[in-house]
């Protein structure tokens, strides 16, 4: 609960990213599709020349697709864990923020849910707080699982 949060918004799911975890939000005009790109990864981009797997964030939670109108404008929050970049397609997904000051009003309890390992209670809110390393694990394992399997 030390750090600032950054909140994405689907409808009436609350996610949070711990902010010093990401290193940008872009929108990009396109995220090109990956050739076996299937379970969570979805493309690809450049961040400074580094090439960036993009996950669906919406997939990930269970959560309806984006409708045709609603692809033509997509962010896509980049966050470093473990060393390791992997970037969160978060459609038009609403942002926010909870200020770490603001945080020590609410109550965090551990709860390894999905892709979720705590949840921050706040003025009747859940924000279930993401497992980036649990996404980008996930995402290599598929990964690695479809390239032995093109073979």
């Amino acid at each position: 609960m030390d750090a600032d949060k950054l909140i994405i918004a689907f409808g009436g799911l609350e996610l949070a990213l711990h902010t010093p975890d990401i290193a940008g939000i872009f929108e990009p005009r396109r995220i090109p599709r990956l050739p076996y790109g299937s379970g969570l990864a979805t493309g690809v981009i450049s961040m400074r020349g580094e090439p960036i797997v993009v996950i669906d964030l919406r997939r990930a939670f269970n959560l309806p697709p984006l409708g045709r109108d609603e692809a033509v404008c997509r962010r896509v929050v980049v966050v470093k864990t473990r060393g390791r970049h992997i970037g969160l397609d978060i459609g038009t997904a609403s942002l926010g923020f909870i200020w770490a000051e603001e945080a020590l009003n609410g109550n965090m309890a551990q709860e390894k849910l999905g892709f979720t390992n705590s949840i921050l209670e706040l003025n009747g809110r859940r924000v279930r707080v993401i497992d980036c390393a649990a996404l980008f694990d996930e995402t290599a394992r598929a990964l690695s699982t479809e390239l032995i399997s093109a073979q």
